[in-house]
């Protein structure tokens, strides 16, 4: 169990402004690398539960690195992570 969780009180107000920003860079590194893939087959041509699993195979790679402690490492497999997530919602949100 984590000590320290984002659900806890905060002690201080966050900052909107800081939170909007680190969206809008991390969704930098999520259409980096959607570009370094264009190649693959579109998510809307595979089964949802394929793209789970890919998300779960992803999740492992990024706890990896965030043992090895390699910054752009983690970055990139956070944004392989949040970029499957992202395709689940879609075509959730679009019913397919």
């Amino acid at each position: 169990m984590v000590k320290d969780r984002l659900e806890d009180q905060a002690e201080h107000p966050r900052d909107h402004a800081a939170d909007a920003l680190a969206v809008d860079v991390f969704a930098l590194d999520m259409k980096r690398k959607l570009a370094a893939n264009v190649h693959k087959k579109h998510w809307d041509e595979v089964p949802m539960i394929y793209l789970y699993q890919r998300m779960l195979e992803e999740e492992e790679e990024l706890y990896t690195e965030l043992k090895e402690g390699n910054v752009q490492s983690i970055i990139d497999e956070a944004a392989d992570v949040a970029n499957f997530a992202m395709m689940l919602a879609d075509r959730a949100r679009r019913g397919l």
